[in-house]
């Protein structure tokens, strides 16, 4: 029997998230970037045991700009660990830009929110419309928690997971 074709999306922010999607069957799967390395890496291990695991795409981020020295140190160790962990699974791993898989399922910003003065509802309307897409594409995503808000990096991983499942050659 040969395995059903997979891919993992990972939002490295903070408290991101892993997304493993399965584009055959639409199966999702979350981990949370906060899990211990070793259950990182266990979980990789099994995801590529059970699955033709392509590739693990993760967001091509920078660091926050305002954020203090040790808040901008402490991302960078998160955003490096969830490409270290992936490699030493020896699964591939690529980069999305955040504008570009943001662009791929269709995410407009309207004109009123652009600019300084906007950030902070630029960034609300942002993720609940990424959220919006997702579960429209991807129902059964479990996308909030159990007070009804939406989860940390959990829709940015499903989208970047689907951005990798519809351009990567499969």
């Amino acid at each position: 029997m040969t395995k059903k074709i997979a891919v993992v999306g990972i939002d490295p922010g903070k408290t991101g998230a892993l997304c493993l999607l399965i584009p055959e069957t639409k199966q999702i799967a979350f981990k949370d970037t906060t899990d211990t390395a070793l259950n990182l890496l266990k979980w990789f291990q099994q995801i590529d045991k059970e699955y033709n695991l392509i590739v693990c795409m993760i967001e091509d981020v920078s660091s926050i700009p305002g954020s203090s020295a040790k808040a901008n140190f402490s991302f960078g160790a998160n955003v490096e660990r969830v490409h270290v962990i992936p490699e030493v699974a020896e699964i591939s791993i690529d980069v999305v830009r955040p504008k570009v898989w943001q662009k791929f399922i269709g995410l407009t910003v309207p004109k009123h929110l652009k600019g300084e003065a906007n950030k902070a509802k630029r960034k609300t309307f942002i993720k609940q419309t990424v959220a919006d897409i997702g579960l429209r594409l991807y129902p059964k995503a479990e996308l909030h928690g159990p007070k009804g808000g939406l989860k940390d990096g959990r829709s940015d991983a499903l989208m970047i997971a689907h951005y990798a499942a519809r351009t990567i050659n499969i």
